[in-house]
């Protein structure tokens, strides 16, 4: 999560569906985040709020880059809250200190603790816990120069999925620590750019379908009937294709995502000459 303020990602009045929060009876969602040396609680009441701090606005509050939150609904029942935006092109660094840390797992695909290279990091140290949430409790590993183990170094978690979120606690002194993305997602190719067309400008937002369900929307201006643009989206058996469109110059192309069925994941436009092979339409 880059370094975004609470009405950015939640909207500046509560575009998200927030419960409301009253501070006298604590009955609403609270988002919990964590400063350097404490944890602020931000609610919403005609305006974003911080427990302690009455009617300041809490809005323009930047949420630690890189970090983290915790979501304390009053809801009986789950419900949808999804962000989206673009995928980083290298590893995904943060500064730890010592105490607790809010981390983000920084890539929206499944992977496994091992696959982060976190171990790899010159801040984590021997002494430092990793917590990790995984079937309804938090698993405490370190690293012991080798792989990762519970806390009696016993064990191999190194397979162990990393949720969205993860929680560093630093023992010694800190310092700089990187999520790297998995190699099968970001593998680099040589390519001759001279030879491609120019790559899209992606527009993104969240939409509703014609049937209500709430979506993920990528749109983008073609640049030339002779330009074929592909939609493919990544699984761990690698990318697969799920459209192609061609239109004429200026005119608006999209896809989306059904965000009901989905818990994360990872989509590409690619853009290329259609030849005579290419199958799709100009509108």
């Amino acid at each position: 999560m880059l370094g975004y303020t609470v009405g950015q990602l939640f909207g500046e009045q509560n575009e998200a569906g927030l419960v409301w929060n009253d501070p006298e009876r604590r009955d609403g969602d609270i988002i919990w985040l964590k400063e350097p040396s404490s944890w602020l609680q931000i609610y919403f009441n005609d305006g974003w709020r911080a427990v302690g701090a009455g009617r300041q606005d809490y809005s323009r509050h930047v949420i630690q880059p890189n970090g983290g939150v915790f979501f304390q609904s009053s809801r009986e029942n789950d419900y949808l809250l999804a962000f989206g935006g673009y995928l980083l092109t290298g590893p995904m660094v943060k500064t730890v200190e010592p105490g607790f840390n809010l981390v983000s797992r920084g890539f929206p695909v499944e992977m496994t603790l091992e696959e982060t290279h976190l171990h790899d990091s010159p801040g984590l140290g021997p002494r430092d816990v990793v917590w990790i949430w995984s079937d309804s409790q938090y698993l405490r590993v370190r690293y012991n120069g080798e792989k990762w183990t519970d806390l009696t170094g016993r064990g191999d978690y190194g397979w162990i999925p990393v949720p969205s979120m993860l929680v560093i606690q630093v023992l010694g002194k800190g310092g700089t620590i990187a999520m790297h993305p998995p190699r099968y997602l970001l593998g680099k190719k040589t390519v001759d750019s001279r030879t491609l067309p120019r790559p899209p400008r992606m527009y993104l937002s969240f939409g509703t379908s014609d049937q209500g369900n709430p979506t993920f929307v990528a749109q983008w201006r073609a640049l030339s009937p002779k330009v074929g643009y592909t939609t493919e989206v990544w699984s761990r058996d690698g990318w697969f294709t799920i459209s192609n469109r061609r239109g004429e110059a200026g005119e608006v192309l999209s896809d989306l995502a059904l965000l009901h069925r989905l818990r994360n994941g990872v989509a590409r436009v690619r853009a290329d000459f259609a030849g005579p092979g290419f199958v799709g339409r100009v509108d």
